[in-house]
């Protein structure tokens, strides 16, 4: 349901009579008037009807690897948000509207995600050797209370070519590290010897957003999560607050219809974080290469057109196919650099979540896409989509 400034008004014509008697103001004039008065400074206040523009992709036929296309200018904002009052304020760049965005603190909390494993007597692949070597003293690592040493050796396994690692034992690797990753990343503790976890202290006339966000290359909002701050504009100089080393990126495994999230350390070893189901492109029409996040082109509750059908969704709608928070992709190699449309995003339709149903895009569960949207950064943020 739009809001009732975004709904379309009937214009009425009204015809006065002129008499030599001067008519009498019954209280209903006084209504009346007071009755536009409210309406006209709504209006004003929140800029009237968004045009209905269209995509920035052609309609193309179903199959060919079309993208979801991009969501239209009512809701292309600059992420340049601003610390006021607590909230995240946006400024659309077309239409010049002040979007309040809902308030991002809440903690992330990813639990361990159950993904398809292969049945018994399939082919699949022994842990042997030196990896099985690996994973026992990982795993026994963290037996010991040794979680940062652990959680290397465990992450450098995982991180190796898909299925070269065997579907149950990588999902104990997940299992194990997602719990343990409550507390080493997605609280505001700090362990010592962690090397993508520091602890900061505000200075005077340091804000979130301007200073302390950028210079970890995370979204402030992420630190806002992971250290229960309420309110970015009053978080008062002095204040120890945790800050992940970022920026945080993305790995999508389409075989498996998952995504992993990770950082680098300081030596470029992929410190796993957690991960997420995802739903992908029909026909297989997700473009598998090296991405980002096309800079400033997250968006939270969008508005979008349906590059096949031309049916345009406005913000607000509860029907609209890409849910609340859009995130583009921007291509940066061969295979991915021509290619437009193509983006992170929800879904009003969960059931597609491990499926080829999108028109390209990757999809994601709505509390999914949240914690994601405020984990990835705006160009700093990487996307690796495998095969």
């Amino acid at each position: 349901m739009g809001l009732q400034s975004q709904m379309t008004r009937a214009g009425q014509s009204r015809r006065y009579m002129v008499s030599r008697r001067k008519a009498k103001k019954g209280p209903w004039v006084a209504l009346f008037v007071l009755a536009v008065a409210v309406v006209g400074g709504y209006i004003m206040f929140y800029g009237g009807t968004d045009p209905a523009t269209g995509s920035d992709s052609a309609d193309q036929a179903p199959g060919n690897g079309a993208p979801d296309g991009q969501p239209g200018p009512a809701a292309a904002s600059a992420n340049n948000t601003q610390e006021r009052q607590g909230q995240d304020t946006r400024r659309a760049e077309n239409t010049g509207r002040r979007e309040v965005v809902r308030n991002p603190a809440r903690n992330p909390d990813p639990q361990p995600t159950r993904f398809d494993l292969p049945d018994e007597d399939d082919p699949a692949p022994q842990l042997t050797g030196e990896a099985r070597g690996q994973y026992e003293q990982g795993m026994q690592l963290l037996e010991d209370g040794r979680a940062i040493e652990g959680r290397a050796i465990l992450s450098e396994l995982l991180f190796r070519a898909p299925g070269s690692l065997p579907r149950h034992e990588a999902q104990a690797i997940r299992d194990r590290l997602t719990h343990l990753n409550q507390t080493l990343v997605f609280s505001d503790t700090v362990v010592e010897g962690d090397p993508i976890a520091v602890r900061h202290t505000v200075q005077r006339g340091e804000y979130l957003s301007r200073d302390i966000g950028p210079a970890f290359k995370t979204p402030y909002e992420f630190i806002m999560r992971i250290n229960g701050i309420e309110d970015a504009a009053r978080v008062p100089a002095g204040r120890p607050i945790k800050c992940i080393r970022g920026p945080i990126h993305a790995r999508v495994v389409k075989s498996e219809y998952r995504m992993d999230l990770f950082v680098q350390d300081p030596d470029g070893l992929r410190i796993y974080l957690c991960s997420y189901p995802v739903g992908l492109g029909e026909f297989d029409s997700t473009p598998a290469g090296l991405w980002r996040i096309k800079p400033r082109s997250k968006v939270v509750n969008p508005d979008w057109r349906n590059p096949r059908t031309g049916e345009y969704y406005e913000r607000d709608d509860p029907n609209i196919p890409i849910g609340e928070y859009w995130m583009a992709l921007e291509g940066l190699d061969d295979n991915t650099r021509d290619a437009q449309g193509y983006g992170i995003h929800g879904t009003n339709d969960e059931r597609s979540i491990g499926r080829q149903e999108s028109m390209g895009c990757i999809r994601m569960q709505a509390q999914h896409v949240e914690d994601v949207f405020y984990m990835l950064s705006s160009g700093d943020s990487r996307v690796e989509i495998l095969p």
